[in-house]
């Protein structure tokens, strides 16, 4: 089996473990108490920056260079001294539940 077929037959189970762990963190950030935000931004960002290193080997170039994107905004949200706010938060919840969609298609 050469590497491209390998590829090929681990990306359902890859998908399938992706998409759970999207729907896992949505949960948690819609549920996120407010002194747990800047921990939950944390679990995003290292989420989103799996993704991002991931996604392009299993075929889905443009997830990983969305995944890129959204870790970039959660970086700059960590970098700051401001409380995290819980639009901060809903904003995303939101980029999560397109990254599904995203996965989904």
């Amino acid at each position: 089996m050469d590497f491209a077929q390998r590829i090929a037959a681990m990306r359902p189970a890859y998908l399938t473990r992706t998409q759970e762990r999207l729907e896992r963190l949505r949960e948690r950030l819609d549920t996120c108490p407010e002194g747990e935000r800047r921990a939950a931004l944390e679990e995003a960002r290292m989420l989103f920056h799996d993704l991002a290193g991931t996604a392009p080997v299993m075929g889905l170039a443009e997830l990983g260079a969305s995944a890129r994107s959204v870790e970039d905004q959660v970086l700059g949200m960590l970098r700051s001294d401001e409380p995290v706010s819980e639009a901060c938060i809903a904003q995303m919840s939101l980029a999560v539940g397109l990254l599904c969609r995203e996965l989904a298609r």
